[in-house]
């Protein structure tokens, strides 16, 4: 194991994670995201960079939010 998750398994032990500490460690310690560009791949299937790296999208839906629904339910 690298000190590097040394240090962080102990961060974790010391500091046990609630939502403000999570939030708190997304906003200060998250490096910036560079996004690439996407397109449809030639075939149309799916999603690549304009380097043609396949692109994988993970994301929820409503979906089973309106097979669930029950009206006046909340």
């Amino acid at each position: 194991m690298s000190s590097n998750q040394s240090e962080t398994n102990e961060t974790i032990v010391k500091h046990p994670i609630t939502k403000h500490s999570f939030d708190d460690r997304v906003e200060k310690k998250t490096a910036p995201v560079h996004l690439e560009a996407l397109q449809v791949s030639a075939n149309g299937r799916y999603l690549e960079t304009c380097a043609g790296v396949p692109f994988f999208w993970l994301a929820d839906t409503a979906w089973e939010a309106a097979a669930s629904f029950e009206p006046g339910r909340e």
